[in-house]
C-alpha cells in the first residue's frame, strides 16, 4: 500500500483524442512505457541514425518485449502475431510523420480531427484485434482472466 498523498505517474491519457499514430504512440497511450522507450531506445538510436530509426528500434523493441511478456502469461511460443503488430504500426507511425512534414513543408494544413480521430481509432482497434488481441484470447489461464480484468477497468475509466 502507498502512502496517502503519494503521486502517480498516469498510465493512459485520452487515447480516444488522438488525431494521428504519432499522437496515439507518443502522448495518449501507455505514458509510462512511452517515457521509458523514449530515454532508453528512441533518443539514443536518433541521436545516431535519425529519427525514423528510432520509431522503427522502438516498435520492434516493444514487439519484443510484449512477446516475452506474452509467452509468460500462456507458456506458449509466439505466433509472431504481437511483433507483427508492433512492426505494422512502427512503419504507419514513421509514415504519419514523413506525411505531416511533407504536408507543413508545402504550406498544407494538417487534417481535421474529425476525419483523424475516427482513422486513427479505427486502425489502432482493428490491428489489436487481428493482430494484438488472438494471443490473449487463446491463452488460457488465470493470468488472461486477470488481463480482460485490467482491460474491462481501462475501459471503463
Amino acid at each position: 500500500m502507498l502512502p496517502p498523498g503519494t503521486d502517480l505517474e498516469p498510465k493512459f491519457a485520452a487515447p480516444h483524442l488522438s488525431s494521428y499514430l504519432q499522437d496515439f504512440w507518443g502522448r495518449w497511450w501507455n505514458l509510462v512505457g512511452s517515457n521509458i522507450m523514449r530515454s532508453d531506445m528512441y533518443d539514443p538510436v536518433q541521436s545516431l541514425w535519425g529519427s525514423t530509426a528510432a520509431v522503427m528500434a522502438s516498435f520492434l523493441v516493444s514487439g519484443l518485449m510484449h512477446d516475452v511478456i506474452f509467452f509468460y502469461m500462456s507458456l506458449e511460443p509466439s505466433t509472431g502475431e504481437v511483433g507483427l503488430f508492433f512492426v505494422l504500426h512502427g512503419i504507419c507511425t514513421t509514415a504519419d510523420i514523413s506525411a505531416k512534414k511533407q504536408w507543413s513543408m508545402r504550406g498544407m494544413r494538417p487534417l481535421q480531427p474529425a476525419l483523424t480521430v475516427p482513422l486513427t481509432l479505427g486502425f489502432v482497434l482493428g490491428t489489436s484485434w487481428w493482430l494484438f488481441m488472438p494471443p490473449i484470447v487463446r491463452a488460457p489461464g488465470k493470468e488472461t482472466d486477470d488481463l480482460f480484468l485490467l482491460l474491462k477497468g481501462v475501459a471503463e475509466t
